[in-house]
């Protein structure tokens, strides 16, 4: 291993982590176009690299959320139980499909709601009795919708290793109304276990390189450590247009690298 490779690894760890400090998102955003474009590295191994340091950055952002305040895992437990099944059968569809092509679809949903989050404005009286009729609905059945939506998006980060993070910002925000802090918090908190059984199933499906993950995950650490700092002491507002901005970035990458893969 060159120190080209070590120094590449290490700017997609800080990458990771930038991502999972700022969003909540997977390190499986950033980290899988750098590895693949910049090492020509295989896109599963790619993505289990990047699901295996997503643990670590997650774990580093999720203590600072958490010592904030901004963590609430009690309406979502269903999600979170139901996004196992998810996950191992995600990963093992992985070994068979083109994810690389696939993920697409995946990149045009976060390039979606980033657009979502920069114009959403104080809701208006009608536009919020619309929500309120939806989320009245919601509950409801709550807990079959959350099960279906886990399942779903334990799916999304088996074969992708891409969108679970963004989706379930998207569920928190917008259906069950957490506030950003609290819903970035509480998505990285869900993400340090989605992406551990994610990384452990890609692992046992075809083992990535363990330095290299160790080389990530130090990168990851800083980068996790100090933007989740800088997202706690920053107003809603500004908190929303950023994450809005990253999310319009990420999606494009995503939706785009079908022509680089």
């Amino acid at each position: 291993m060159d120190f080209a490779t070590i120094i590449i690894i290490l700017i997609a760890g800080i990458g990771a982590g930038v991502v999972t400090g700022l969003v909540g998102a997977s390190a499986a955003i950033i980290m899988g176009p750098i590895l693949i474009l910049f090492l020509k590295m295989d896109p599963y191994l790619a993505i289990g690299l990047s699901l295996g340091t997503d643990v670590i950055t997650s774990i580093v952002a999720g203590r600072i959320y958490y010592k904030n305040k901004h963590v609430d895992l009690n309406p979502i437990l269903f999600l979170i139980l139901f996004s196992f099944a998810g996950i191992v059968l995600g990963s093992y569809v992985s070994t068979f499909l083109p994810s690389n092509d696939l993920s697409g679809i995946t990149g045009i949903a976060i390039l979606i709601t980033g657009v979502i989050f920069m114009l959403k404005k104080k809701e208006s009286a009608n536009k919020s009795n619309f929500l309120e009729r939806f989320r009245l609905k919601f509950k409801k059945h709550q807990v079959v919708w959350l099960s279906i939506i886990g399942f779903l998006i334990g799916m999304d980060v088996g074969v992708f290793g891409t969108g679970g993070g963004v989706v379930l910002l998207f569920v928190l925000v917008f259906v069950l109304d957490y506030e950003m802090h609290v819903a970035i918090g509480t998505s990285i908190i869900v993400m340090i276990v989605m992406a551990f059984s994610a990384g452990v199933s890609h692992y046992y499906f075809e083992p990535f390189s363990i330095i290299f993950l160790l080389i990530a995950v130090v990168g990851g650490f800083f980068g996790a450590r100090y933007t989740s700092i800088f997202a706690n002491h920053i107003s809603e507002h500004k908190l929303k247009k950023i994450v809005g901005i990253i999310l319009i970035i990420l999606g494009t990458m995503l939706t785009t690298k079908i022509f680089f893969w």
